[in-house]
C-alpha cells in the first residue's frame, strides 16, 4: 500500500507522457516501440524517480529488453508470431521445485497428507496462471495431479494409463515405474505409490514432448 501511495505520482507522470505501462507495488513494466525509445525513457524516468520522488532505483533489476526476455508477476510473452501471454520460465521452475519438495519421499508424511497439500498448491497455481495463452504447462500440472489421487483405485487407473502411454513411446523406465505403481495401487499400498511418485514425475518430464506429440499429455 505504501508503494502505491508513493508511486501514484509516478503513474500520473507515465500517463501524462502517454506511455503504456503496468505496475504492481514497486514492480513495473513500460512498453515502447524500440530499444532506442526504451533507453531514452529509462534515463528520463530514472531522473524523475531520483530527483523528484527522492527514490533509489535498483539498477540490477532495471533493464531495456524485449518483452519476452522479461517477466512481470510470473508472466512473460512468446516471441513467435503474434505475442501470447505465457507463464515465465522462472515461475515454471519454481513450481517444479515446489512439487518435488511436496512429493519428496523423505518428508515422512502420509500419502493422504501429501496429496492434500499438493492438491491445494495445484489448485492455487491454475487459479493465478489460468489466464495464460499457452496452457500446455497447466495441462502438465493436471497430469501430475491425477497421479496423486489419494485412493488406491484412482492411483491404479492413472498408473495403468501412464503405462500405456509409456509403452507407446518406448519409454521403458517410465513404463516399469507405472507398472509398479499400478501393482501397488491394486494392492492398496499407497505408501509404495508415494515412494515411486518422484521417479515417475522425473521420467514423465523426460518424455513430455514426445508424449505431447502422440496426444498423451
Amino acid at each position: 500500500m505504501l508503494s502505491n501511495i508513493v508511486l501514484d505520482e509516478f503513474d500520473r507522470e507515465l500517463e501524462g507522457r502517454g506511455l503504456r505501462f503496468s505496475r504492481y507495488a514497486d514492480d513495473s513494466n513500460i512498453y515502447v516501440r524500440s530499444k532506442r525509445a526504451g533507453e531514452r525513457v529509462m534515463e528520463s524516468l530514472k531522473g524523475f524517480l531520483i530527483t523528484k520522488l527522492k527514490l533509489k532505483v535498483n539498477e540490477q533489476k532495471s533493464a531495456v529488453a524485449r518483452p519476452w526476455d522479461r517477466k512481470f508477476l510470473g508472466f512473460s510473452f512468446t516471441n513467435a508470431g503474434i505475442p501470447k501471454r505465457r507463464i515465465a520460465p522462472k515461475a515454471v521452475d519454481r513450481f517444479k521445485g515446489r512439487v518435488r519438495e511436496l512429493t519428496n519421499r523423505t518428508r515422512g508424511v502420509s500419502i493422504e497428507r501429501m496429496a492434500e497439500e499438493l492438491a491445494r498448491y495445484l489448485r492455487g497455481w491454475p487459479g493465478y496462471f489460468g489466464n495464460c495463452e499457452t496452457p500446455s504447462v497447466l495441462a502438465d500440472l493436471e497430469q501430475w495431479y491425477r497421479l496423486l489421487k489419494p485412493d488406491a483405485h484412482g492411483v491404479r487407473l492413472q498408473a495403468h494409463e501412464l503405462k500405456g502411454a509409456a509403452a507407446t513411446v518406448a519409454a521403458e523406465c517410465l513404463r516399469a515405474i507405472a507398472e509398479a505403481m499400478e501393482g501397488a495401487g491394486s494392492a492398496g499400498q499407497l505408501d509404495q505409490c508415494r515412494e515411486l511418485l518422484p521417479d515417475a514425475i522425473g521420467e514423465f518430464e523426460l518424455y513430455k514432448s514426445t508424449l505431447e506429440r502422440e496426444g498423451w499429455a
